[in-house]
Parts: C-alpha cells; sequence; structure tokens
C-alpha cells in the first residue's frame, strides 16, 4: 500500500474510483437520503474544479490500480485562525481495519505540519459510529455539534394536534 499526492495532472486516473466512493460514502452516512446517482460524478467535477484552482488536497492509498482509500482537505479559516478542514475521507469496504484511514490521516496531519497549520477538523455522521470511535481514536475531540431540524416532521405533527 502506499499513499500518492492527487493532483489535477493526475486526477483523471482515479476519478472513477473517487466517485464510487462518494457515492458509497454518502450511503453509509445518510442510508436513508434519496441520492441520485449523479452524486459522485457531481462531486468530482467540483474537486476536480479546487484542484485546478489549488484548493484541494487530496491523498490516495493505493493497492496497485485500486483505490483503497482517499481524503480530500483544504484550509479553512476558524475564529482562532487557519486550519486544515477533511471535507471528505472514506475507505473501501475491502480495505476496512487495514490501517488505510489511519495512513491517509497521518499523511494529511504531516502535510498540516509542514505547511505550518497547528489544527485539522472534520464533521462525522453521528450515526457512523464505528468513523466516530476512528476519530477518537486518533485523537481528534468534538468541538460543536451539528443539530438540525426537520421542518416537515414538526409541520406535519403541528397539522395533527387537536386544538
Amino acid at each position: 500500500m502506499q499513499v500518492i499526492r492527487i493532483s489535477r495532472d493526475n486526477f483523471s486516473l482515479w476519478s472513477d474510483q473517487i466517485e464510487e466512493l462518494f457515492n458509497c460514502s454518502v450511503k453509509i452516512n445518510f442510508p436513508e437520503a434519496d441520492i441520485s446517482d449523479a452524486y459522485g460524478r457531481d462531486k468530482c467535477r467540483k474537486l476536480d474544479e479546487f484542484l485546478e484552482d489549488g484548493s484541494a488536497i487530496v491523498f490516495a492509498a493505493t493497492e496497485g490500480e485500486k483505490l483503497a482509500g482517499w481524503v480530500w482537505c483544504h484550509q479553512i479559516h476558524r475564529l482562532d485562525g487557519l486550519r486544515i478542514h477533511i471535507a471528505e475521507i472514506t475507505v473501501a469496504a475491502e480495505f476496512h481495519r487495514q490501517g488505510v484511514g489511519s495512513q491517509l490521516l497521518e499523511n494529511v496531519e504531516l502535510y498540516a505540519a509542514e505547511s505550518g497549520f497547528s489544527e485539522i477538523d472534520l464533521l462525522v455522521t453521528a450515526s457512523n459510529q464505528r468513523a466516530v470511535k476512528f476519530y477518537q481514536k486518533t485523537n481528534y475531540k468534538p468541538e460543536r455539534y451539528l443539530m438540525k431540524k426537520n421542518i416537515k416532521e414538526n409541520v406535519h405533527a403541528r397539522e395533527n394536534v387537536d386544538v
């Protein structure tokens, strides 16, 4: 297994597999969402634009011509300064529990340190407990909670209340 940096020049070699992993990731994290098959393709188009303008940092773990996993990150300005934000990290199912995610995070951490960043952040879906435990094991700590409210459910519930 080797970890390589993906650039605009070599993105096309990996884009089909990255598209597949985008789709797998959304199905794992949002199993009830009705996501079209074009989701991964659209995300890859956007990622290609970010690679072209230099704002995306992408690493891929490869086993020959097979993509074992990948991570996409970028710098983000938070209240306390610039950080690296992991926008997406996915490991192919056949490579789970083989250290691929750890290798990808190590590469992001090394890049961040070499580039003068002192913090990395990411979002993780609360129901994806395997991912939550993985990040906790690698010393990521909760900083904020993303909370949501489903307006449609609340409106429907109010309509059914007897007045």
